[in-house]
């Protein structure tokens, strides 16, 4: 007991910078400690915040008012976080630790802030079976055979582009690398450009050679040193001009896009409402990986969480486990539940962890009848649009989902606000994108520091 209190000590008193006055805040009070579960959040509300306050509902409708979770506002993420840190230091803080707290989660798995959900499930009896729910992405939540974080929600890590796109600069679906593009993209200087998330695919393009949960540094190896070329072409060379600053042109000449960006989202329904805007342009989806080492289809967690170890009332806890892995909470998040709730899910949201939930959202997606111009009946050029969607629905939409082999807990669209990502990274890139330091001195510096990251 006494080394692991040392260790969240020292994780703790390294990692956050910890002011007097964020310890000793008013704001640090639990008034609700012994009857409510509590969760912390910035005052402008987030996806989480919408997720517990439609769980507080369920609870006053369906259940016991005394479970529902209280959540604590604050008017800044910098002042949540400087609370967090000093109260998870002392053995307090939130029930509710949510994935979009700048916190290093690996770091924490190793130092029991987290409770077992396994442990939960299993002492409170909960029917919940883990089988039931895809195992690649509930495996990232798990360090030595305990489940510390909980996914709900996950997106396949791709872009998406399209065959008239990938034409313009002479490549193909089957030629495509990320090699290949930066060969030739900088010769559409001011026509085209690499994508909306040119900053967030530098780190995820570091992150690849980082294994946090299980200290692993290949910063250096060959692999990074040459791909670290061609990646700052992508970054540097291939940004918007000054004339591509309205959202129309930056959509028309942008090569890549999130999920996230092409304003529909991935989930099935969604993509077959981006499939068919893409077959009335006469165009055809190309889904291509994000960058990784190995090149396998990897996916993040939209959404997860983590149970406080210190948390009162796991009795609570389980109940709000349980409700987000419920039927209920996984289809209405990405329009399974259409017809019922008349909500076509959020383009923030793509697949559920829940395997039944996901093979209706799939279903549905196959039975949507596109009605174009909406005059209630499906006429010849209807039919072969939906026919179309169908088509891609079994060969790129389904073999993207099914073959994942990896999935990383943060998500791609806030990669850039994880605690490695800003603390090591950030300073660093900016230095060598400026000119300040060289690649080699770059290479030895990330290396270093993160290896300082992955000891303390």
């Amino acid at each position: 007991m006494k080394n692991k209190t040392i260790a969240i000590l020292l994780v703790f008193s390294i990692l956050f910078t910890l002011t007097l006055t964020a310890c000793g805040s008013n704001n640090s009070e639990n008034t609700d400690e012994g009857t409510y579960l509590t969760y912390y959040a910035v005052g402008d509300g987030s996806i989480y915040t919408e997720l517990i306050e439609k769980y507080n509902k369920h609870c006053w409708i369906y259940g016991d008012e005394k479970d529902v979770i209280k959540i604590k506002e604050f008017e800044t993420n910098k002042e949540l976080i400087d609370i967090l840190s000093a109260e998870l230091m002392t053995g307090r803080g939130p029930d509710i630790i949510t994935l979009d707290y700048m916190i290093p989660f690996e770091k924490l798995m190793k130092t029991g802030v987290f409770s077992d959900i396994n442990t939960i499930v299993s002492d409170y009896c909960s029917e919940i079976n883990f089988e039931d729910y895809n195992q690649v992405v509930m495996d990232c939540g798990m360090y030595e055979d305990k489940r510390y974080i909980l996914p709900l929600f996950y997106c396949p890590d791709v872009f998406f582009t399209t065959e008239k796109q990938l034409q313009k600069v002479g490549l193909s679906a089957d030629s495509f690398s990320y090699e290949s593009l930066a060969e030739v993209l900088p010769k559409h200087q001011g026509e085209l450009y690499f994508s909306l998330n040119n900053w967030n695919f530098f780190y995820n393009f570091v992150d690849c050679f980082v294994d946090l949960k299980h200290e692993k540094n290949d910063i250096k190896s060959e692999e990074f040193i040459k791909a670290l070329d061609y990646v700052r072409v992508l970054m540097e060379d291939c940004e918007p001009t000054d004339d591509m600053n309205d959202i129309e042109t930056l959509d028309k000449t942008a090569m890549l896009k999130s999920p996230l960006n092409t304003w529909f989202g991935a989930s099935p329904l969604n993509f077959t409402k981006f499939q068919n805007n893409n077959y009335s342009n006469n165009d055809e989806i190309v889904v291509l990986n994000n960058f990784t080492k190995s090149g396998e289809m990897s996916s993040y967690v939209e959404m997860g969480f983590a149970i406080n170890e210190n948390c009162k009332h796991k009795d609570k806890a389980l109940k709000f486990i349980e409700y987000t892995l419920s039927d209920k909470c996984q289809g209405y998040w990405c329009g399974e539940r259409l017809a019922e709730t008349e909500f076509n899910g959020a383009n923030y949201i793509s697949l559920p962890v829940k395997t039944s939930v996901y093979e209706r959202a799939v279903k549905n997606a196959y039975e949507y009848q596109a009605d174009t111009n909406e005059d209630g009946t499906i006429d010849e050029t209807e039919t072969r649009m939906n026919n179309e969607k169908n088509r891609v629905l079994e060969e790129v939409y389904k073999p993207m989902v099914e073959s994942i082999e990896s999935c990383s807990i943060y998500n791609f669209e806030r990669i850039n606000g994880t605690h490695f990502n800003y603390n090591v990274v950030y300073k660093l890139m900016n230095d060598y994108f400026d000119d300040i330091i060289t690649k080699d001195v770059f290479v030895d510096r990330l290396y270093s520091t993160t290896q300082i990251y992955i000891n303390e």
